[in-house]
């Protein structure tokens, strides 16, 4: 007696996931570009890395803005994640302002505890500005390793930190629900007050508390430190 044959496998009959052959025209297509975009934002990011890493040449020297802001784009690169480094004293960057008033006489404003605003925007939001957590400190660690004891800049760099700082103080001082008028404002003061932060008592180790100061020297606001809107207004005032 024959043994019967054995039937032919079919399509039905077959297991595992189909292969690229069996998709569809649409699908081999939308496979294919996947495919290429991905090969390409790889050959794009290997590049960039490896450009930005690399010697000065010719395509850096190009391109060196939009590969700087691809690599860097928020936070800058280091190992602090992997080592940190607690911070021992708590900094807050104020600021004041001298104005004048409507009768012509110049007054001081008290300090601003800029940092504090910042502090306040930041609690109990479970999306803080990445502004409010990071601008302000930034801003003032950069002027610090790029200006001297006596508050001179050391670098071409540290003269645009500088503006930077006191035209952020400008719009704080100045800003929306201020007591005082942006436009009035003539002359602006920054300071640092910092505070050591206790050891935790297991150390054994006690440290004082009181603040130090840091004073910079009275800056003058000039014409093009206003927003536009204020120097249009001011225009607007002298021509008529």
């Amino acid at each position: 007696m024959e043994p019967p044959e054995a039937a032919a496998p079919n399509a039905s009959t077959r297991t595992g996931p189909p292969g690229f052959g069996a998709l569809s025209l649409p699908g081999r297509l939308t496979v294919a570009f996947a495919a290429v975009v991905i090969v390409l934002a790889g050959v794009w990011h290997m590049g960039n890395i490896f450009f930005y890493v690399a010697p000065t040449n010719t395509v850096s020297d190009e391109y060196g803005d939009t590969i700087r802001d691809y690599i860097s784009p928020e936070f800058s690169r280091n190992w602090k994640l992997f080592a940190p480094n607690p911070p021992r004293s708590n900094i807050h960057v104020e600021a004041r302002a001298e104005f004048r008033r409507d009768d012509g006489t110049l007054d001081t404003t008290p300090w601003l505890d800029m940092t504090q605003q910042d502090m306040d925007d930041i609690e109990h939001n479970l999306l803080p500005s990445t502004t409010s957590q990071a601008q302000l400190r930034r801003v003032w660690t950069l002027y610090t390793d790029t200006h001297d004891d006596e508050g001179h800049a050391m670098t071409e760099n540290g003269l645009l930190l500088e503006s930077y700082l006191h035209r952020m103080a400008l719009l704080r001082l100045g800003g929306e629900g201020g007591d005082i008028d942006i436009a009035d404002i003539e002359r602006v003061q920054v300071r640092a007050v910092t505070r050591s932060i206790q050891p935790p008592g297991w150390t054994g180790e006690t440290v004082s508390t009181l603040p130090s100061y840091r004073e910079l020297d009275w800056w003058t606001v000039r014409p093009s430190d206003y927003p536009d809107d204020v120097r249009d207004d001011m225009s607007d005032q002298e021509a008529s």
